[in-house]
């Protein structure tokens, strides 16, 4: 069941990809989404970004800021 999660996830990501990869004319055109992404998108990518960064910083502190047990 679980193979069959991982490869239908797959599948499914792989048909966006090629569909949505249709719509894409040059590089640049893909860089910027066209120029016509929604702000709920550009808005969750960098709120995405941010905890991304957050979390990568906030790991590598934690040994100097642990109490020697």
């Amino acid at each position: 069941m679980f193979v069959a999660g991982v490869l239908g996830s797959f599948a499914l990501y792989l048909v966006v990809g090629v569909v949505v990869g249709r719509r894409v004319k040059n590089r640049s055109d893909y860089y910027v989404a066209g120029r016509n992404a929604p702000t709920l998108l550009v808005a969750g990518t960098l709120v995405a970004s941010f905890l991304s960064t957050v979390s990568f910083m906030a790991r590598s502190a934690s040994p100097t800021t642990a109490s020697p047990s």
